[in-house]
């Protein structure tokens, strides 16, 4: 469940504000995409293990 709510917000982000969010934070040079994959397997394994 936890999951399809962060994919559902992934996909409804515009990348211009993933962009500019990442820039904000320092990771001018990391792809929104590899940043959600992140999150998503982060996600992943707290609902693995049951959190």
């Amino acid at each position: 469940m936890l999951i399809e709510k962060i994919k559902h917000l992934a996909e409804a982000m515009p990348e211009e504000i993933a962009l500019q969010s990442m820039a904000e934070c320092g990771y001018e040079k990391i792809s929104y995409k590899r940043l959600f994959d992140t999150i998503l397997s982060s996600a992943s394994l707290l609902s693995d293990s049951g959190l």
